[in-house]
């Protein structure tokens, strides 16, 4: 009898969630089974994950492009990944300065967690140059803007 072996994911930056097999951040948060800089070549052997998820994660990387190779390298051959990140062209970023936006909502767990980035769809197409079949799309939270068009209502990208 042939045992179906189980599929590995890895959580980038999983702060508190407890999704994955793997999940990686830069504290131990209670949920953390590997503590790492994720701006750093991840402690992976190459092609050792089925799917790689990332959440609001990617904007706070200083070295994306050592980040996306570092998960390309770690996925398996046909591996998928969902990677979460703000929406530049959000409404309330455009109104006001991101920095600030992200000072008056976002609990940092330290000094040194800061947003680095924000990304437009072009800009992440750019970033993933290296997957096929990217599949880009603008989610919105529940208080969508429903009289602005989803490029500028829709507060995340999410790349799969």
């Amino acid at each position: 009898m042939r045992i179906k072996r189980l599929k590995m994911i890895l959580n980038l930056g999983c702060g508190t969630e407890d999704y994955g097999d793997v999940r990686v951040d830069f504290l131990d948060t209670g949920t953390t089974t590997h503590i790492q800089d994720l701006n750093q070549t991840f402690q992976f052997e190459s092609n050792s994950f089925d799917k790689v998820y990332s959440n609001s994660v990617l904007e706070h990387i200083r070295n994306c492009g050592n980040f996306v190779d570092e998960i390309h390298r770690v996925l398996k051959k046909g591996g998928k990944f969902f990677i979460r990140t703000d929406n530049a062209n959000y409404f309330g970023f455009l109104l006001k300065n991101h920095q600030s936006y992200i000072e008056n909502t976002y609990k940092h767990h330290t000094e040194d967690d800061l947003h680095y980035y924000l990304f437009k769809e072009e800009h992440l197409r750019n970033l993933f140059k290296k997957f096929k079949d990217l599949k880009i799309t603008l989610t919105c939270s529940s208080k969508k803007l429903f009289w602005l068009p989803n490029k500028l209502s829709c507060m995340h990208i999410e790349i799969r």
